[in-house]
């Protein structure tokens, strides 16, 4: 009978209302109660098919629908709502933008009944699927990726509640990632997780309300267990365990690595690390609310190696120390607070005590003593924030005298009130400066140590400032570095500087009132000079002479207020020849300038300069001093006609007009006949616009022939770049 009326809510779904039927309207406002048209959200369209036969569409006031339902009696809409038993059919419902489907199912007594399809919002692609009996979910449900559109989870229900198996499914692949199941009723079930490539990943009992509860296990790919923990309402609570695999090179085995336990959530209790090569316990530690609260202990090779106790993860009392792999004590010391606080004792190997430090609230502070090896008393040193500052006596280690007393001071120390030899340490028994204060200040001879208690400098004071000579010396060799004078901290006088592993000179310089005054000579290395000349007020003043590494002449310059200005000459390395030379102005090239060329047929070049560019004339010779180039520059660019010439007849080979170094109108290639060999034309930004060839009797050609390829590689030779670029 119910599959009769199905088929028949069905026949009257699909037929069209206007045929026969009656059909009212009703405005509804935003609480779906009858108002009038004004003040409407929604209108209702009522379609009379039958005696018990209504189908209601609720729309939209733009028209969009928003559901389509089946009634069985005429309901007022005041009096409508969900779980009418007036609904009785197929109800589909739409999204109010996409105009496209939800939700859609039959309505039995108001109550939702067989198989329902939920959509995903402006598609035709199903979100979920479920089955209904009597308004409660009861049978199979599949739920769909949004993306792919693949089942992602699946499984039963039995009167609203999970049961039986369920899986979910790995997207977009679609292997089976999680199982779990449900009971008969009850909401606790077994689960079970997977790897995408099919390996168990974990297993446990889990409680659809409260989630995970009981003991559960991981595994890696290749079925070794990694972990266990222990839950209560999907909180951690209970032992938890780590594992590692353990590798031989000829087995393997799943060794316990960690052991702990939680107590709703927080580390609790003892927690204990293992060495997963041995099982024997590496540390162990108390646990309070998830901090450190109690006896602590770590061990090295079965053996202890550090003890103590911890207050809300602070260390707190008595801790000791061991040599790792012995039972033989390191140190002892107090803490508060998780600070160093009292009296802090170190021993050797041999049980022998070492030292006895103080400490007050994590500083080293007080009276510190330290020990010989024999017992006997090394040092008495007194500290304040940890660094020395106050008397200290050391003593000798076969009388067990005192050989030394000294003081100590600080920042903080009144220094005007220190006399008489001084000290100053990087650290306790590294010196790092020492020399006589007197009133505080440095007087006399002072010694400079590196970090590594090696001679750096010797220097002389007179009441705190540099006055008498100079040593600086490198560490590693102990050899001078530099010496010269001062006086009232300023330069005076020769200074000397020598190479790192000779004793050779590498400069000499001079000073007047620490400004470089006089001559100075530079070295390559020893004995081979590597420039001279003289200083005045700080700069270079007059001729500088510059030589290569082989002792040849490299250039000479003249300075004036340490710039360039006068003649200079530049010399080939290996010849010794000149091969540049000009003058200077202002630290600029001015005038005329000379260079030397070996590109054949080029022997020289000769370019004016002003203010450092080149401007005015440039003429190329060729060996014969014979004119083979000439052209203009106008601030360092090529400017109007020009020429280049064959070198045994001074007959014209090319000429070209430029304009801001631009190749522009026309540029002409001749034959040694004067006959035009080519004819080229450019436009104002130096593109080729036209090009012409002819013969040697000035008739025209298709293309360059051979003769005039080779006459054009022969003759351009050297010449090309100064018409192309300009010569550096």
């Amino acid at each position: 009978m119910k599959y009769s009326i199905r088929i028949l809510c069905i026949f009257y779904y699909i037929t069209p209302i206007f045929c026969h039927a009656q059909t009212d309207t009703t405005f509804l406002n935003s609480e779906w109660k009858e108002t009038d048209k004004v003040n409407a959200n929604y209108y209702r369209l009522r379609t009379k098919l039958g005696d018990r036969q209504y189908v209601v569409e609720d729309h939209y006031l733009d028209g969009q629908i928003q559901m389509r339902g089946h009634y069985s009696q005429f309901v007022p809409a005041n009096e409508d709502s969900i779980g009418n038993p007036a609904h009785n059919g197929i109800f589909v419902y739409y999204d109010n933008y996409s105009n496209t489907k939800t939700a859609e199912g039959e309505l039995s007594l108001g109550k939702k009944t067989g198989r329902w399809k939920d959509y995903f919002v402006n598609s035709e692609y199903l979100k979920a699927e479920y089955e209904f009996n009597d308004g409660q979910l009861d049978g199979k449900a599949v739920y769909y990726d949004s993306l792919t559109h693949k089942v992602m989870l699946e499984g039963y229900y039995t009167a609203n509640k999970q049961t039986g198996k369920w899986k979910t499914y790995y997207v977009p692949s679609g292997k089976l990632a999680k199982k779990f199941f449900f009971g008969d009723g009850e909401a606790i079930g077994s689960a079970k997780y997977f790897y995408e490539s099919g390996e168990l990943m974990a297993e446990g009992k889990c409680n659809e309300h409260t989630g995970r509860e009981g003991e559960w296990t991981y595994y890696d790919k290749y079925a070794f267990v990694t972990k266990t923990e222990t839950f209560l309402h999907d909180t951690l609570d209970g032992r938890c365990r780590k594992y590692k695999v353990w590798f031989s090179s000829r087995s393997y085995a799943n060794c316990l690595w960690q052991e702990y336990y939680y107590k709703q959530g927080v580390l609790c209790d003892t927690v204990k690390v293992f060495d997963i090569n041995t099982g024997k316990l590496k540390y162990s530690a108390v646990m309070k609310d998830g901090k450190l609260d109690g006896a602590y202990s770590l061990y090295n090779q079965n053996h202890l190696e550090k003890t103590g106790n911890f207050k809300d993860s602070l260390r707190m009392g008595t801790w000791k120390e061991f040599y790792p792999g012995t039972d033989k004590i390191q140190s002892e010391a107090n803490y508060t607070n998780g600070k160093l606080d009292g009296i802090m004792t170190t021993f050797d190997k041999d049980g022998h005590k070492k030292s006895e430090l103080h400490y007050e609230k994590g500083w080293q502070s007080g009276t510190q003593k330290k020990y010989y090896g024999n017992g006997k008393l090394k040092s008495v040193e007194t500290w304040d924030y940890n660094e020395p500052e106050g008397p200290a006596i050391y003593y000798d280690s076969v009388t067990g005298q005192p050989n030394r007393e000294l003081t100590y001071f600080t920042d903080k120390t009144n220094l005007m009130e220190l006399n008489g030899y001084c000290a100053n340490y990087y650290e306790p028994g590294i010196i790092k400066t020492e020399g006589i204060l007197m009133y505080g200040e440095k007087n006399g001879e002072w010694k400079f140590y590196d970090e590594y208690g090696r001679l750096s400098s010797i220097k002389y004071f007179e009441r705190g400032l540099l006055s008498g000579s100079f040593i600086q010396y490198y560490t590693r060799t102990g050899k001078k570095a530099v010496e010269g004078y001062f006086v009232n901290n300023k330069r005076e006088g020769l200074f000397k500087y020598y190479f790192k592993n000779s004793d050779s000179l590498s400069c000499l310089e001079r000073y007047r009132n620490d400004s470089m005054e006089g001559h100075f000579v530079y070295y390559h290395e020893p004995g081979i000079i590597k420039s001279k000349g003289d200083y005045k007020a700080n700069v270079r003043e007059g001729k500088w002479e510059f030589y290569y590494y082989n002792g040849q002449m490299k250039s000479t310059e003249y300075y004036k207020g340490g710039i360039k200005n006068g003649p200079a000459r530049y010399y080939d390395s290996v010849s010794g020849n000149l091969i540049e030379s000009g003058n200077y102005l202002n630290d600029s090239a001015d005038g005329e300038w000379i260079f030397q060329q070996t590109v054949e047929p080029i022997r020289s070049v000769i370019v004016h300069f002003t203010n450092g560019q080149a401007n005015g004339s440039l003429i190329v010779y060729d060996a014969n001093k014979r004119p083979i180039l000439k052209g203009n520059y106008n601030h360092d660019k090529k400017d109007g006609l020009w020429a280049g010439y064959y070198p045994q007849s001074n007959q014209i080979l090319i000429q070209a007009n430029f304009k801001n170094d631009i190749l522009t109108g026309d540029m002409d290639i001749y034959y040694p006949n004067s006959k035009k060999m080519i004819s080229q034309t450019y436009d104002s930004d130096g593109q080729k616009t036209s090009e012409k060839y002819f013969d040697e009797n000035n008739r025209p050609l298709e293309q360059p022939d051979l003769k005039m390829r080779l006459t054009i590689d022969k003759e351009m030779k050297g010449l090309a770049g100064y018409i192309l670029n300009t010569p550096e």
